[in-house]
Order: structure tokens, then C-alpha cells, then sequence
């Protein structure tokens, strides 16, 4: 079977692949703010100018309203667009580090944030357990049982601390003697382990409402 546009479809095409493209490139030309505050939501912004005791920044969807000044002891962190990373001090009398670093290269700073933000870089990357999401999925999956069976299973799953090869790493010996860096790496497979326990579930539920839905069906 042929598909045939029109030349008003075949121009909205071509816009759409273009609108893509620029949208595309303009998602790497943007910062993003880490505050200190873990309940505090990231921002995506464009950052003017970095002060003593403040920043100024626009966010990234609003490029042409005037610049947000920030305290920078609210700040944990910003990513910049060209993969320099800068942490800020708790205390504006205390110094800020500034951590160079090139997409896919471990962080390098003598600064304990930055062995901690090095430990969830190399755990996004490197950590590939799938067993949380399979566990849960067949726990939740099983019809009748599977709503309450899951959530226990997943639970007990995402409580369980991981089990870690640390030879399995970038650097072994940076994850057994630097307790910072083993906190950050721990942490973020934490985050990884209950969002594959949470998509396991919801993915199991579905699978048990399918064959609910079936069995009714052919009575």
C-alpha cells in the first residue's frame, strides 16, 4: 500500500521535521538548576550571570522576561551547557567548586560533592538491574492477587539495599574507600530500583486486567 500526501500535508511534514530538529538542538543549549532542597523541582533556565551571593537566570521557556535573581545558598548545583558543572557552598563566606567535565568522563574535584555527584553519574550509566521490574511485574500480574501481592512484593524489592560489585565500576577502589562517592552511587540506584519496581507494578496491573477482562468474556 502507497501513502500519498497532498502538497499542503507534504509542507507540514517538512515543518514538523524542522520544528524537531530545532527543538532538538535547542534541548543541549540550556542549564539546569539543582537546589539544595531535594523537595524543590529542577529548573531549566538559561543562567546570566552568577554573583557573591546570588544568580540570575531566565527560564528556559521564557527567554524573554526579565532575569530571576536566586540566592545561591539555595543552589546545589548547575549543569551548564557545555558540561561544566559548578556547586555551590551551603555559606556564601564558604568557596564554590567548579568541576570541568565532557559527557560520558567521570567528574574530577576534590570537593565531597563531587565524588557524591560522580557516585550517581556513574550509577545512572553503569547500573543495569532489571530484576526489581520483573519481580514486581510477575507479583502483580497474577489475577485476583496481584493488586495487593505486588505492592508487598515491590516493597520489600525497593527496601532491599543493592547489592553492588563495586569491580563492576569505573573505579573500584573510588567506590570502596570514598564513602561520599559509595553514598551518591547507592542513593541513585535506590531511585532506579523503585522506578523499575513502580513500572513493574503498573505494567503487571495492566497485564492482570487483560486477563480478568478476558476470562469474563468468555463466560
Amino acid at each position: 500500500m502507497k501513502l500519498y500526501l497532498s502538497n499542503s500535508q507534504t509542507m507540514k511534514a517538512y515543518f514538523l521535521i524542522i520544528y524537531l530538529l530545532f527543538s532538538g538542538i535547542s534541548l543541549f543549549s540550556q542549564d539546569l538548576i539543582i537546589f539544595r532542597d531535594v523537595d524543590e523541582k529542577d529548573i531549566r533556565a538559561k543562567v546570566k550571570a552568577v554573583k557573591s551571593n546570588h544568580i540570575t537566570y531566565t527560564p528556559f521557556d521564557e527567554p524573554n522576561i526579565k532575569p530571576i535573581k536566586l540566592a545561591k545558598h539555595k543552589i546545589e548545583l548547575i549543569i551548564f551547557e557545555d558540561g561544566m558543572k559548578q556547586y555551590f557552598a551551603a555559606q556564601d563566606y564558604e568557596p564554590d567548586t567548579l568541576v570541568f567535565s565532557t559527557p560520558g568522563s567521570n567528574l574530577q574535584s576534590l570537593d565531597p560533592r563531587g565524588f557524591y555527584y560522580q557516585g550517581t553519574e556513574d550509577a545512572r550509566s553503569t547500573y543495569k538491574g532489571n530484576g526489581p521490574l520483573w519481580g514486581t511485574l510477575l507479583a502483580s500480574a497474577v489475577p485476583g492477587y496481584g493488586v495487593l501481592g505486588g505492592a508487598i512484593t515491590g516493597g520489600i524489592i525497593a527496601a532491599v539495599p543493592p547489592k553492588v560489585d563495586p569491580y563492576q565500576l569505573p573505579d573500584p577502589d573510588l567506590y570502596l574507600n570514598n564513602s561520599e562517592y559509595a553514598r551518591g552511587y547507592d542513593r541513585q540506584v535506590m531511585r532506579k530500583k523503585l522506578g523499575r519496581v513502580l513500572t513493574g507494578y503498573g505494567v503487571g496491573i495492566a497485564i492482570q486486567t487483560v486477563i480478568i477482562v478476558i476470562i469474563v468474556s468468555s463466560w
